[in-house]
């Protein structure tokens, strides 16, 4: 998992953010719409974003963050360790430096969570990587896996 953008367990904020960003949907303000979904993050992100050839296409897919937001107010709902007992396939949770603060306690948070997860701090930068570096470290955790961490039974 790349920077989960979880927020910890019990800041919930009762729907609030999902209710401004429907209001918009609702309204046909796709530039709105976007620009609260992004409203956490630094201005220069956004201002970068609307720069770059993918705004259009973030424009395109705006309604679609409604249903973003509301799974990841799911994980609100539940203790973690309750939700995601059933995972255990081993999970590789991973952050960049440097990086948004939301990032690296919503990583730990959700290694202390799930059954069979790591993490690792990588080089990158603003929630982007750096290809050669994020594949490295998928191919050393790939690497790692013994036959029984994936279906808990050796092969």
């Amino acid at each position: 998992l790349w920077e989960p953008p979880f927020a910890l367990e019990a800041e919930d904020d009762g729907g609030a953010f999902l209710a401004g960003l429907q209001d918009r949907i609702v309204a046909g303000d796709r530039v709105g719409t976007v620009e609260y979904f992004m409203g956490d993050m630094p201005p220069e992100w956004v201002a970068g974003a609307k720069a770059s050839p993918a705004w259009d296409l973030m424009l395109q897919v705006a309604p679609t963050l409604a249903y973003d937001t509301a799974l990841l107010n799911r994980n609100q709902h539940e203790p973690w360790r309750t939700q995601w007992a059933a995972v255990t396939m081993p999970v590789l949770v991973m952050v960049g430096e440097p990086t948004l603060s939301i990032f690296p306690p919503a990583a730990a948070a959700l290694v202390a969570a799930l059954p069979h997860a790591s993490s690792k701090t990588i080089a990158a930068s603003d929630h982007g990587w750096q290809p050669e570096v994020m594949c490295a470290e998928l191919i050393a955790f790939l690497a790692g896996l013994k036959a029984h961490d994936v279906d808990g039974s050796l092969m």
